[in-house]
């Protein structure tokens, strides 16, 4: 479920179709979280599943594509209060 109170980040996910996905988080989750959850929904929504999923922003230019990175929380990443983010399917 989404989070109600305390820190909130609201996320825009990219998805590679060119759909959106808005979805909140608690500032103190970690990337990986986001990655769960995308893998959540592509189950169970009937998309095409990413394996090997990596997550990008546009402005700043920044990729988070590696275990030490989806580690850092949202905060951490500086992706608090707000983040647009890529979602892309590394094996393809």
């Amino acid at each position: 479920d989404e989070p109600t109170s305390g820190e909130i980040t609201r996320v825009r996910f990219q998805l590679p179709s060119g759909k959106r996905l808005d979805r909140k988080f608690g500032s103190h989750e970690t990337l990986a979280v986001l990655r769960a959850f995308l893998t959540v929904h592509f189950s169970n929504n009937q998309m095409p599943e990413i394996l090997n999923i990596g997550l990008s922003t546009n402005f700043p230019r920044k990729t988070y594509n590696n275990e030490h990175e989806y580690g850092m929380t949202l905060k951490e990443a500086g992706l608090a209060p707000q983040a647009v983010l890529m979602v892309q399917d590394l094996d393809a």
